[in-house]
């Protein structure tokens, strides 16, 4: 079964989600999505990375199906 990798996180205000083919392609991703949103907002630098030492990536099957980001 192919899988893809989720990489996400929340803020108080936003939920954050980047997708990849591999776990280093959902963080980069997840960080270049950061960075804008803060250009667009105006938020500082340390939150973009602390959000980003906080990213949960996962992999998850295509077509699988997951509760509380666990598959049955």
């Amino acid at each position: 079964m192919q899988s893809i990798w989720i990489c996400r996180g929340d803020s108080r205000n936003f939920s954050f989600e980047s997708f990849g083919a591999t776990k280093a392609e959902a963080l980069i991703e997840f960080a270049a999505g950061l960075r804008r949103h803060a250009d667009e907002t105006g938020a500082r630098q340390s939150w973009v990375d602390e959000m980003i030492t906080e990213a949960e990536p996962r992999q998850v099957s295509i077509g699988g199906f997951y509760r509380d980001r666990e598959r049955l």
